[in-house]
């Protein structure tokens, strides 16, 4: 008796073609990536050592910045350098890539001290070695491959599952950091007996906590303008091999409005968190949340996680903590410059060339005020490189 086998057809498992083409020269994103960090910096260090020369002449010998060729050398070098740091988006993964911007404070604390001779404390050598460990663990065990996309494929990758609950995540997370920013405020104000919050009548585990509250609220939203960087920058390459390209998608100009939008609003919250907190404990917090969101929205958004073993997740993980903690050491305290770069930069182009300095006025009294600035860069050049910054409004914009 012969038995009859019945055949079946083969379970079929469904395949998930992944969006995009894959980039595999991730080591030249991490290059440029290095390289705009680093030049970025040492290009504002040589303005900045351009100023301080320029204060130690006399004022009947100052030119003006824009005939200095030290200082023109340091507006190529910044400007060249973040049109370097944008094309890295384009080769390596953006959660590779959050992880290595910590290296600016690594190379602004290092050219300061070389270049412009300012005094380094043991604190910043320690926050030195932690950002290099951490870097070495967030490139080893980082996603190596990328993938670049087009327009209609950036658009897809928003209605993701992941990236949208991402996105109900984060607009949680701001809602409950605003609304707790808000009734601490509004706590502080009443016990004071007055109408309007003041951040001095805050203490420090107040103004602390309010710091953290007021970092996490603006990070979640102004490290889009990342996610959108690496899109833009996707997308200008691919205009350059095949012209118009992405420029015929109205959708191109949604992102780049996005990315404006985004980047904007970083700056604005950034430069008010460092006039409403106290700067040693709120720099730190701003500059670690826009690491961990960075590394988060781009990871969810361009599926650089979805490839990670348990493996990679922890050794990721101690390279980020190393980075944190780098971060905090290194950090300026209250009494040192606190700038950002690009506000560093600003206030340089606006105070030095724009706007005419002291030494070219015929006006006596003016006159007067550059030998004084003169005088004070004598004494002590280290702390005469810049004109303080503007008092501005004690409010913010919460």
């Amino acid at each position: 008796m012969s038995e009859t086998v019945s055949s079946s057809p083969p379970h079929l498992t469904p395949v998930t073609i992944p969006l995009g083409h894959s980039v595999t020269s991730w080591w030249i994103g991490i290059v440029l990536s290095i390289l705009g960090s680093v030049g970025t910096n040492l290009g504002v260090n040589l303005q900045k050592l351009a100023i301080n020369q320029r204060l130690m002449l006399a004022p009947s010998q100052r030119r003006r910045l824009s005939q200095t060729p030290l200082w023109l050398l340091g507006l190529f070098l910044f400007l060249f350098s973040n049109v370097t740091g944008f094309f890295s988006y384009r080769y390596a993964a953006q959660s590779v890539l959050a992880g290595l911007s910590s290296l600016q404070f690594l190379s602004h604390v290092l050219f300061a001290r070389f270049i412009l001779n300012e005094p380094t404390d043991m604190n910043a050598y320690y926050g030195t070695a932690l950002i290099i460990s951490g870097c070495f663990f967030v490139v080893l065990f980082g996603k190596h491959d990328a993938r670049a996309y087009d327009v209609e494929d950036l658009i897809i990758l928003f209605g993701k599952s992941p990236f949208v609950c991402y996105a109900f995540v984060i607009a949680f997370i701001s809602v409950v950091s605003s609304t707790a920013y808000t009734q601490i405020k509004q706590k502080i104000a009443r016990r004071h007996g007055i109408a309007k919050f003041e951040p001095s009548l805050a203490s420090l585990r107040e103004g602390q906590f309010l710091a953290i509250l007021y970092a996490l609220s603006s990070s979640v939203w102004g490290t889009f303008s990342v996610v959108l960087a690496k899109g833009c920058s996707m997308l200008f390459a691919q205009v350059l091999s095949s012209f118009p390209g992405p420029l015929t998608y109205y959708e191109t100009y949604f992102i780049l409005l996005g990315l404006t939008a985004a980047a904007l609003f970083w700056m604005n919250r950034l430069n008010h968190a460092l006039k409403l907190f106290d700067v040693s404990y709120a720099f730190p917090m701003m500059q670690i949340c826009w690491i961990l969101f960075s590394l988060l929205a781009g990871g969810i958004y361009y599926e650089e996680f979805l490839q990670w073993n348990k493996r990679d997740v922890g050794f990721f993980g101690i390279g980020i903590c190393l980075l944190f903690g780098g971060v905090v050491l290194i950090c300026p305290a209250a009494k040192k410059d606190h700038r950002t770069l690009a506000q560093i930069f600003y206030e340089n182009l606006v105070n030095e060339v724009i706007r005419p300095p002291p030494a070219y006025s015929q006006n006596s009294s003016n006159s007067t005020e550059a030998e004084n600035l003169s005088s004070m860069a004598e004494n002590n050049p280290a702390k005469n490189l810049y004109r303080p910054l503007p008092a501005g409004n004690q409010t913010d914009f919460m």
